[in-house]
């Protein structure tokens, strides 16, 4: 409460304010020496403030009647429409209580994803390494190995490794993660688009599909998330002004929109089929060397479905509001009022860190819905011999 006290009676002697209200009776000028020896005790009473608080924003506004410093809090920073009522001192209270619940939540849910996310990783791409090469392991291995890469770059600027005030290249790390979460996508929709052809063409799979078109499948993906960030050193190089929202736009394309619609479409056909193609089987007599080959292509498909649904549930509403917040910014040119935006940082923030919980995820789909992986699993970490998938 002292703490509180001292910000808005200093916020009060420098704007002629009294709590956020205009008060003529205030005079802003201080000519006797006790009242500069008051304002410089409760200055320094407010810098203690805030470097006890450690959520705010270390960046102040220089002209204080225009920002009031309290709203300057990581990660909330706020544009106020000049429509808006003045923000009181309960007001204050509640937007940085909001924007602190805010950051808790993200750092917590995404601790969370990587906790899951970092060993997870770790262990698909050794499980499926000593698996016979296909193009499905080649693709749960590209994409074992991309989440551990995406969750790595993004625990750098989540937890502040590198400090955005004193090192102008933060963007570089943030976009380089961005390429492997885009890169995720992708490789799921590939996985898809390999399910859906061996499921399609059964018997001309392995001519349809080769080891080749895989790899080169894998880098074109590469090259496509890699667009983005091409387009944000231009931007930060000063090479070409692309413009924000063009960026945003390609971005969301890239990062979701376009591999969403592939696993969409493919998982469809591929449900299809496979509904169609039971009843068949009903009144076949399989050999039982084709029952094995089909039970683990079963299994790769079942994973396929799972990971399909849990992509669809946990990234695309961040995306959306991503959308939102650049559409507000760029194009509407509106802005919410304080209260309201303080709202929107914490679902924006909020389906962020919810969004990391996809790179984490993919290990235990795997090791729950396909049997033959978890088998190899558990032969693998005790030391028995190595099983064929």
């Amino acid at each position: 409460m002292v703490l509180i006290f001292a910000k808005n009676f200093t916020y009060s002697l420098e704007t002629g304010e009294n709590m956020g209200h205009p008060n003529e009776n205030t005079t802003a000028n201080i000519n006797t020496e006790y009242g500069e020896i008051l304002l410089r005790v409760f200055n320094a009473v407010l810098d203690i403030s805030r470097s006890l608080d450690g959520k705010e924003n270390t960046t102040k506004p220089s002209n204080l009647t225009e920002f009031d410093p309290e709203f300057y809090y990581n990660p909330c920073i706020f544009n106020e429409p000049e429509t808006c009522p003045p923000a009181n001192n309960d007001l204050r209270n509640q937007i940085r209580t909001l924007c602190k619940a805010a950051a808790i939540k993200n750092y917590a849910i995404f601790s969370i994803a990587l906790a899951l996310g970092l060993p997870g990783s770790v262990f698909a791409l050794i499980t499926v390494a000593t698996m016979p090469a296909s193009p499905s392991i080649v693709y749960m291995g590209m994409l074992a190995a991309s989440d551990f890469l995406a969750l790595t770059l993004a625990s750098v600027t989540m937890y502040r490794a590198s400090d955005q005030n004193s090192w102008p290249y933060e963007w570089f790390l943030i976009w380089s993660g961005r390429i492997f979460q885009a890169f995720s996508h992708w490789m799921l929709a590939l996985i898809c688009l390999e399910r859906y052809v061996s499921v399609r063409f059964p018997l001309q799979k392995s001519r349809v599909y080769s080891m080749k078109l895989t790899w080169m499948s894998t880098a074109v993906v590469l090259i496509i998330s890699s667009i983005p960030f091409a387009m944000m050193c231009f931007i930060e190089f000063d090479i070409y002004d692309i413009g924000d929202l063009t960026n945003t736009l390609v971005y969301n394309i890239i990062y979701i929109f376009i591999p969403l619609i592939f696993v969409v479409l493919f998982t469809i056909l591929t449900a299809l089929k496979l509904r169609s193609g039971a009843r068949r089987r009903q009144t076949m007599i399989v050999p039982s060397s084709r029952r094995h080959s089909s039970k683990m292509e079963s299994e790769l498909t079942r994973i396929m479905f799972v990971t399909a649904i849990f992509f669809f549930l946990l990234t695309l509403p961040w995306s959306f509001m991503y959308i939102l917040d650049r559409f507000f910014v760029y194009v509407f040119e509106f802005s919410l009022c304080l209260l309201k935006q303080a709202l929107f940082y914490m679902i924006f923030f909020t389906t962020l860190s919810i969004s990391f919980i996809n790179h984490s995820i993919n290990f235990y789909v795997y090791y729950f819905f396909a049997k033959g992986f978890r088998r190899q699993f558990l032969r693998i970490f005790s030391c028995k011999r190595e099983a064929r998938y």
